[in-house]
């Protein structure tokens, strides 16, 4: 992963199992003074991992993590699909 590398400085994982069924991912990093990257469509090495998350997150968004960092979070339906189908 490139987006939010800082030598020396680490990341931070933290799913959340939430009340509406659905599973929230949450990233923090160090480096907040670009909260998003920019979304690459076109074929090139690295920088799709949003188009991936877009596709498949309910919903997804950022906020500042003091002093200088960002949690970027993403919630995915918690249940298999075609859960209580028959």
């Amino acid at each position: 992963m490139t987006h939010g590398r800082l030598e020396g400085r680490g990341l931070r994982l933290g799913p959340v199992l939430l009340p509406t069924a659905r599973l929230r991912i949450e990233v923090t990093d160090p480096r907040g003074e670009r909260l998003l990257p920019a979304v690459l469509r076109e074929a090139v090495e690295g920088g799709r991992g949003l188009v991936i998350v877009d596709a498949l997150a309910a919903d997804r968004g950022v906020r500042p993590y003091p002093p200088s960092g960002k949690t970027v979070w993403a919630e995915v339906s918690a249940t298999p699909a075609g859960a209580g189908k028959i």
